[in-house]
């Protein structure tokens, strides 16, 4: 008997567990809640598959339902998002494809735009924009033929470097050997003139210190004859004057 109720006390504590269990899974799966219909299109499946979690923040908020091949061969992928977070989706939200990692599983992402309790949701399902992701092996590749390429033209550049530098640097001494030399010369050429430059110089200076004796001894001398100058001017005009005023040299017979 005892027996017994051991293993009918067994049972009802291990199906109370499971009870719990699926209540706990319920809930954190949104069973029986009400969801959203949103849709998108993709030019590819790739990444894409039913049951795929649909996130916004980072947190799941939905499942991938079903994909559809369109008569373009365009992907429409149907999801549903739970009636709780209805109001993050607006009309600036746009969906992404994503990964855990570089490995991990793929998601759809939307980004948040919400929308305030008193405005007026939309019916039906809801479309949004997609944004292609990376395509990682595609840009892998051409970053190796990047590097090949690159590493190609730094071979041919020391190739030419290797063959050119040479060559560059025998003119660059002749060119320097020339400089020097002409330098030399001027130098020599400035030693030369020098002098001769100097004492031209020279004969300037005295040339101008006698140009100024000059003046000085003649200046007295000027000055008293240009004003003698100026009082016969004078006197000769007054005469002049006394005379046409006279009338004396109007009455002088013409010869």
């Amino acid at each position: 008997m005892k027996e017994q109720r051991g293993y009918w006390v067994f049972i009802g504590f291990a199906g109370f567990l499971s009870l719990a269990m699926v209540v706990g899974l319920g809930r954190e799966q949104h069973w029986g809640e009400r969801s959203q219909e949103v849709q998108l299109v993709a030019p590819t499946a790739a990444g894409l598959r039913t049951g795929i979690d649909v996130r916004i923040s980072g947190l799941p908020v939905g499942q991938v339902v079903g994909l559809e091949m369109e008569p373009n061969a365009s992907v429409r992928v149907r999801m549903k998002v739970f009636e709780s977070y209805r109001r993050l989706i607006g009309p600036k939200s746009v969906a992404s494809q994503g990964i855990d990692g570089f490995v991990g599983d793929h998601f759809i992402a939307i980004s948040p735009d919400p929308q305030p309790a008193s405005a007026p949701l939309q019916q039906g399902a809801l479309r949004l924009p997609y944004t292609q992701p990376v395509d990682f092996a595609s840009l892998l590749e051409q970053l190796v033929e990047t590097q090949v390429a690159l590493q190609g033209a730094l071979r041919k550049i020391g190739g030419v470097a290797e063959k050119d530098l040479p060559v560059a640097l025998s003119d660059i001494r002749r060119t320097m050997a020339g400089v020097n030399k002409l330098s030399s010369t001027l130098n020599r050429e400035v030693d030369g003139i020098g002098p001769q430059l100097k004492t031209t110089l020279q004969t300037m200076d005295r040339t101008g210190v006698s140009a100024t004796e000059l003046m000085k001894t003649t200046n007295p001398l000027l000055a008293p004859t240009l004003k003698d100058v100026q009082g016969l001017a004078v006197s000769t005009n007054r005469l002049l004057n006394g005379l046409f005023g006279s009338g004396w040299l109007n009455q002088v017979p013409a010869p």
